[in-house]
């Protein structure tokens, strides 16, 4: 990796407005390749300084369960310093992957959306508060906010 700082002057570019995205190896043709990955993105955050994004599929080309593998891969990516991901939103497995590492990364205060998402809803009838507002819902609709 090279410093990027003349190359950045020289073109007029911002740090905050650059965003690298290496070429991913897939693990099954390369075996130390998801390593590599993340020194790369710990190189490039350290080095130039700069925010990262990844083709998250293509780490785990060509093996079942594609999807638990590019999970685990984003969690890791996520904590070496990996900004954002090119991925599938919709993919309920490497989603889950990107809030916990969120969590671990101190990205979700207090677990809020974690929770929001994971937690069981309450069964009527067995204590709880259902039925009964919230401070906070009761504090928004005195702000006029909820009718």
């Amino acid at each position: 990796v090279d410093d990027g700082a003349a190359w950045r002057e020289g073109h007029g570019v911002a740090l905050d407005e650059m965003v690298v995205a290496p070429w991913s190896r897939p693990v099954v043709a390369i075996n130390m390749a998801g390593r590599y990955e993340l020194d790369l993105v710990i190189r490039i955050r350290n080095e130039l300084q700069v925010k990262t994004t990844w083709g998250a599929s293509n780490i785990a080309f060509g093996l079942p369960n594609r999807h638990g593998m590019n999970a685990a891969f984003l969690s890791m990516a996520a904590g070496a310093g990996m900004t954002s991901a090119i991925m599938n939103p919709l993919h309920a497995e490497e989603m889950t992957g990107i809030m916990g590492a969120n969590v671990m990364n101190g990205n979700d205060p207090e677990c809020r959306r974690w929770i929001q998402k994971f937690r069981e809803p309450a069964v009527p009838g067995v204590g709880g508060r259902e039925g009964r507002p919230t401070a906070r819902r009761v504090r928004r609709v005195r702000q006029g906010r909820y009718e």
